[in-house]
């Protein structure tokens, strides 16, 4: 059988930390230290914004809310006004009016194949 190895009291732990709190206070120890940039909140997205995009992608109702995970209904209330999208929802918006290309890309469908507007059907249909 292994023997577990021992790990510090928890007061001893805390001294040898605020012990070397003090010499980098002091500076005397140089202690890791990492930046983290923390995003602005996603937008505010009003009713306008969601049809607005679903109109210049020219896509469904049914086909908009499975692209953002969404019931019809929920993208129906964020249309009419009742409710407005949040969080994760949000965001995805903004990245969807930003950049639809990179959406699309990451959003397969079942068969694998990339979900395409009706812009990007009829375009390539031209070609």
């Amino acid at each position: 059988m292994s023997k577990k190895k021992s790990r510090p009291r928890l007061f001893e732990r805390l001294k040898s930390g605020l012990e070397e709190n003090i010499l980098h206070a002091d500076g005397k120890l140089d202690l890791k230290s990492y930046v983290i940039e923390i995003p602005d909140p996603p937008p505010t997205i009003s009713s306008r914004d969601v049809v607005a995009l679903r109109n210049r992608l020219q896509v469904s109702e049914v086909a908009f809310a499975s692209l953002l995970n969404v019931p019809v209904t929920t993208l129906r209330a964020w249309e009419s006004g009742k409710r407005r999208p949040t969080g994760a929802a949000a965001r995805l918006i903004q990245v969807y009016g930003a950049r639809p290309d990179v959406v699309e890309l990451v959003s397969n469908g079942q068969n694998g194949m990339p979900l395409q507007t009706s812009a990007a059907v009829r375009a390539q249909n031209k070609s």
